[in-house]
């Protein structure tokens, strides 16, 4: 789903930021400090730019963080003569006056991971909170983490929004940096390659400051005698596993190994995404040779990667050929530039055709029969409408047919039996689920697709029950098969969440195999990555296996759904105490409650005009439906009364509940006249609720204001 990264991990090995050696720690940190002096000496007046290469500057730089009571901070506001900022790509970066101060202007972006890069090397080991302030013409606008970790290269978003032309918006958040990690940079990016207006970046430590002069090393778990997966269920459907193409290549063999010894099938996580084949340097060199075919590039990790899959008789699920996100800009203009106009329909489809073309043919020629199923298209439904994603260049250049376009072609050129598939994830929810069957159908019609593909991003509070009753709705309207094609299960953040989530594992195999057992065509199963500290939710710990390769109770869930035995409670199990407890906020402090719904929407303190004290919440940004979120879990199968003060210049605000793919209405209230005005409504949540959260919204993208929020249990009437 998105880009594969490497993050901390938990037992058997630890990144417990509280549990190093501390009497060490002012040496360490004294040592540090003149180790960062010095690489900032090395580096000064230089930028670091994609691909490895240099490019000259136009601005002073400096590596070098700042540093207070020994512990690291940056603090970047352009405003001085030297700057901590460093190309990323072949870009042009520039300091400019910008609404009264200084900017950092980032210009010359050709692909969507352009931008600027900060050093973060100081900060390994320690959990950050990072933000930025952006101004783009682009749809999106992300603030991301990379390093490098066990010879692979991890990226994640730390937060992610909309960008607004003509205004700044602010993306930031948490995330953990892990003590073996090397080459650490935060940066932005954003999807599209207009310019990037940044200001005000930060980087702080959250909690205690533990320096680590110099990376960790990791003591590999023995795995060899780990029961093997793909022997377990060979009589029930495919297990597979997404990865890199550095885990072939890597000296670090233990990971390949794991994967081999346990999954049948492998998923490449971006290698086969758009953005990892189109060359944009020869559509760029000579646009006319390439205008109607663009040039593709298979590199020498992925070959290496297929390679080792042939030779080891793994089978390769392509991902993917068609999708809004990780496929370059410049692919929809004239010419392939940006700066030009959108290409016209009759282009975009004659585009869309070779490639696809020149992908599958290639696989097939190279790899045959090594396929067994291609994405064809990702992602195409909206959240909150669930239509057909309508802000896509896809669907702005060749307009609502273009999924059913990219199926056909699909199967014009896909070898002897290759499975087609359509791929979405939240696929179990029910307004969701109804917008994929209404795109598919006419595809399903034609006979161009063979499969859904229900990515499994989600959390022990999901219900097991409508998701497989989501697969079979699937198959019995479309007469398709089933895969499961991106499991990974969050972790509850309380105690025992190790062995929750062990259990959820159970609960979701077991369901899995009776779906199959009743006639439910689920052929393959595949999990989104082979370690915690690999996966793109890794403060999550979704995964089966410890960044050590030890297996976690998760992965003991998987094989005793199996063997139709239940996974033992560990002696040390303290089950988790419900809480009660109210949730209230005058938005007086440094943090509030709640959060984006959908992370397109923002909220910030403000002080103009609240109803009571000095501060109050400030909601603006996304679309009308993401609004400002709540999680009230804790309440399920309780009653609960919401009350808070509104303002906006919407016709009104809107306090409507979510509750596992529905959204009942709680209550509305007339915000036409600008006032601060009360709302406030009851519901009883469902026992049998699998996640709750309430959430404000409004009719229109205005921005609203919140200020004494209060939810508690009460009675039922």
């Amino acid at each position: 789903m998105i880009k594969s990264i490497i993050m901390p991990h938990k037992n058997p090995l630890r990144y417990d930021q509280g549990g190093k050696n501390m009497s060490r720690r002012n040496n360490r940190s004294a040592l540090y400090r003149v180790v960062a002096l010095l690489l900032a000496i090395c580096l000064f007046a230089t930028m670091l730019v994609g691909c490895g290469k240099d490019k000259d500057v136009t601005e002073e730089v400096t590596t070098s963080v700042k540093w207070e009571n020994e512990i690291p901070y940056v603090s970047e506001d352009f405003e001085g003569s030297t700057h901590t900022a460093f190309a990323r790509g072949e870009v042009t970066m520039e300091v400019v006056d910008d609404e009264g101060g200084k900017a950092l202007k980032v210009g010359n972006r050709v692909e969507n991971w352009n931008g600027a890069n900060f050093t973060a090397e100081e900060f390994r080991g320690n959990s950050i909170a990072a933000s930025a302030r952006v101004k783009t013409d682009n749809p999106a606008i992300h603030l991301s983490l990379q390093y490098d970790l066990a010879g692979s290269t991890s990226y994640s978003w730390i937060g992610s929004g909309d960008g607004i032309p003509g205004a700044y918006t602010s993306v930031g958040g948490n995330i953990d940096i892990p003590a073996e990690a090397t080459n650490i940079f935060v940066y932005v990016e954003a999807d599209g390659a207009a310019d990037l207006y940044i200001d005000d970046v930060s980087i702080k430590v959250n909690g205690e400051y533990t320096p680590y002069l110099v990376a960790e090393e990791i003591e590999y778990t023995d795995f060899n005698d780990y029961p093997a997966l793909k022997e377990l269920y060979a009589d029930y459907f495919d297990i597979g596993c997404a990865i890199p193409d550095s885990y072939v290549g890597n000296s670090n063999q233990q990971y390949i190994q794991l994967v081999t010894n346990q999954f049948s099938t492998i998923t490449m996580e971006n290698e086969f995404k758009p953005e990892g084949l189109l060359d944009a340097a020869a559509c760029k060199a000579e646009p006319e040779k390439y205008n109607e075919s663009p040039a593709v590039v298979f590199d020498d990790a992925l070959v290496a990667t297929l390679d080792y899959c042939r030779d080891n008789g793994i089978m390769v699920r392509g991902h993917t050929l068609t999708w809004h996100s990780q496929t370059p800009e410049w692919l929809f203009y004239e010419n392939y530039d940006t700066k030009g106009k959108y290409a016209s329909r009759e282009l975009m489809l004659k585009r869309m055709e070779n490639y696809i073309k020149s992908v599958l043919t290639w696989c097939e020629d190279n790899y045959p029969g090594m396929f067994y199923a291609w994405d064809v298209t990702n992602e195409a439904i909206d959240d909150g409408s669930s239509k057909l994603r309508s802000d896509v260049p896809w669907t702005k250049t060749v307009g609502q047919d273009w999924v059913e376009y990219a199926f056909k072609f699909a199967r014009q050129y896909a070898g002897k039996g290759v499975q087609l598939f359509y791929n979405d994830y939240n696929a179990y929810q029910a307004a969701k689920s109804e917008g994929i069957i209404e795109l598919l159908k006419p595809i399903a019609e034609a006979g161009n697709i063979d499969g859904v593909g229900m990515q499994g991003h989600i959390s022990t509070g999901t219900n097991i029950e409508q998701f497989v009753a989501a697969a079979n709705k699937y198959v019995d309207e479309l007469g398709v098969v089933l895969n499961v094609t991106e499991l990974d299960i969050e972790m509850p953040k309380k105690d025992g969440g190790e062995y929750l989530q062990g259990v959820y594992f159970n609960d979701f195999f077991s369901a899995l195999i009776a779906e199959k057992k009743a006639g439910l065509p689920l052929e393959n199963v595949t999990i989104w990555g082979l370690t915690d500290s690999m996966s793109w939710k890794a403060d999550k710990y979704p995964l089966l296996f410890n960044g050590d390769l030890s297996n976690k109770m998760a992965f003991d869930g998987v094989v005793c759904a199996v063997n139709g035995t239940i996974l033992p409670v560990p002696s040390d199990y303290v089950a988790p105490v419900d809480d009660f407890s109210p949730i209230y906020d005058d938005y007086e402090g440094d943090k509030f409650v709640g959060r984006s719904r959908f992370g397109g929407s923002k909220q910030e303190f403000v002080t103009e005009n609240p109803y009571e004290g000095e501060k109050c919440l400030r909601n603006y940004g996304g679309e009308t439906y993401e609004g400002y979120s709540i999680d009230v879990d804790r309440f399920i199968g309780k009653t609960i009364k919401i009350s808070a003060y509104v303002r906006s210049s919407c016709e009104m605000v809107c306090l409507t509940a979510e509750i596992d793919g529905v959204w009942p209405r709680i209550a509305e209230v007339d915000t036409s006249k600008g006032d601060w005005v009360a709302i406030e409504g009851t519901y009883e949540i469902p026992s049998d609720a699998s996640v709750f959260s309430i959430y404000f919204e409004t009719p229109t993208t205005d921005d609203f204001f919140i200020d004494n929020l209060s939810i508690e249990m009460v009675e039922a009437e």
